[in-house]
């Protein structure tokens, strides 16, 4: 699937993600690090459907909360606030803080769950 490019500002991205602790890029989705390094979000990431994941432009978990920023819309699953179980070594629970989209036409970032 062709995402396009889209461009992105830090200062846009400062109303979804905590900076300041790096990133990474892990199966084609950026992970934005918080001040924890929490590699369970790895997890989270993995088990995201492959047909969902190739609309997932970012994510960070903080304390147990998820942010996803998506292209375009949100898959429907990830469309509202959430609470979801994942296959962890733990079985761990996070919450979504919420879903936001990112335009490929004009880069506008939204809220939309």
């Amino acid at each position: 699937m062709d995402r396009g490019v889209t461009l992105l500002q830090e200062e846009q991205l400062s109303g979804v993600f905590k900076w300041g602790y790096g990133f990474s890029i892990y199966q084609g989705v950026l992970v934005v690090w918080d001040e924890d390094w929490d590699k369970r979000i790895l997890h989270v990431v993995d088990n995201i459907p492959p047909y969902d994941r190739d609309e997932l432009v970012a994510i960070q978990e903080s304390k147990a909360w998820i942010s996803f920023l998506w292209q375009d819309s949100p898959p429907r699953d990830y469309y509202n606030h959430g609470v979801w179980e994942f296959n962890t070594p733990c079985g761990d629970i996070f919450q979504s803080i919420g879903s936001y989209t990112v335009s490929s036409l004009d880069g506008y970032i939204e809220q939309v769950g």
